[in-house]
């Protein structure tokens, strides 16, 4: 999905297990997302950012996503987040 609203859309039916997400959306913000589907649903995330400084890590994870992978994407790395995700979605 690509809007806020299609997530959370989706997330209410059920049919999600884990967030990926870009933190600038055309419809909001990526961290306050996150903060209410993990709040709601208890779902793990990854945020995905053209920022990586330490701070913008920091919020990526005080907003409840448990990785931080920095634009371009290496894909090595968002595969190895992914399968940390039903882990991580146990001990948030």
């Amino acid at each position: 999905v690509g809007t806020i609203r299609a997530a959370r859309e989706r997330a209410a039916e059920g049919d999600c297990d884990l967030l990926i997400s870009d933190l600038g959306l055309p419809d909001g913000d990526g961290h306050m997302l996150m903060a209410d589907l993990h709040q709601t649903y208890g779902l793990p995330g990854i945020a995905l950012s053209g920022y990586g400084m330490e701070h913008d890590i920091a919020r990526s994870r005080e907003s409840g996503f448990f990785a931080h992978l920095t634009k371009p994407v290496d894909i090595r790395a968002l595969e190895s987040a992914i399968a940390a995700a039903p882990e991580a979605a146990f001990t948030r």
